[in-house]
């Protein structure tokens, strides 16, 4: 999950166009996500709810783990679907997509920091 806010720093600044729009930074940050959501419904095997590891995950990760599944499956497709971005605009339409696939799965399955 380190690896993703790494990666959303540089995706945001190239989305925003704040710095220069460079198709390998953007490829790198694509593959950060991708790898992520093929790993992430493993960080959370039947059991690990017990709360014997710390954790800001929400019950509903366990109690929807094909949801859970499906979410991170299509953060991965968006994020895939991103690679055949050439330029800047067509970068920040695909990063549009996948943030909201971030604030989507946060919203169901991270508990509330605040």
């Amino acid at each position: 999950m380190k690896d993703m806010t790494a990666a959303s720093k540089t995706a945001v600044g190239l989305a925003r166009g704040t710095v220069p729009f460079d198709a390998a930074q953007a490829k790198t940050a694509l593959q950060v996500y991708i790898d992520a959501a093929d790993k992430m419904p493993t960080l959370f095997p039947p059991g690990s709810d017990t709360g014997a590891v710390k954790t800001s995950a929400a019950p509903a990760i366990w109690t929807d783990m094909a949801g859970f599944k499906a979410d991170a499956a299509k953060l991965g497709a968006d994020a895939k679907a991103g690679l055949a971005a050439t330029d800047a605009a067509s970068f920040a339409a695909v990063f549009k997509t996948i943030n909201m696939d971030c604030s989507a799965c946060h919203g169901k399955y991270r508990l509330s920091t605040r």
